[in-house]
């Protein structure tokens, strides 16, 4: 199968400190129902948050429970020289979920956007 993308969103006004579980912007879900194995080969910002103040953490979910896996929206810029890669992150079937937390001056509404990019369909 070939690679595939899904944007997750807040579509909400965030609250400093606050994690909140993010939407799939294709299903409007709050989790990608994974059916086969998959790995994510990368996850990036899109778009960029909207002012240098405001950045967020990024917690990886499977079945409501965390993976322990954090990301961070600073090192998740496509526009920065310094953007790390986040894959290969091989996971089993189950329910993907992301959760985002404002940890920045503000949380405007739709300000949280990652895109995720699968090895193969669901």
């Amino acid at each position: 199968m070939e690679p595939i993308q899904r944007q997750m969103t807040n579509p909400a006004v965030g609250a400093v400190g606050t994690p909140v579980l993010m939407q799939d912007t294709v299903t409007l879900l709050t989790f990608i129902q994974l059916n086969v194995p998959n790995t994510i080969l990368d996850m990036y910002n899109s778009p960029d948050p909207a002012a240098a103040t405001d950045f967020y953490t990024y917690e990886l979910q499977k079945n409501s429970i965390s993976t322990g896996r954090t990301f961070f929206s600073t090192a998740m810029s496509t526009a920065s020289a310094g953007r790390a890669a986040v894959g290969p992150l091989r996971l089993a079937s189950g329910q993907l979920q992301m959760s985002g937390t404002p940890v920045g001056a503000l949380a405007p509404i739709n300000d949280q956007n990652i895109v995720i990019k699968f090895s193969n369909g669901f």
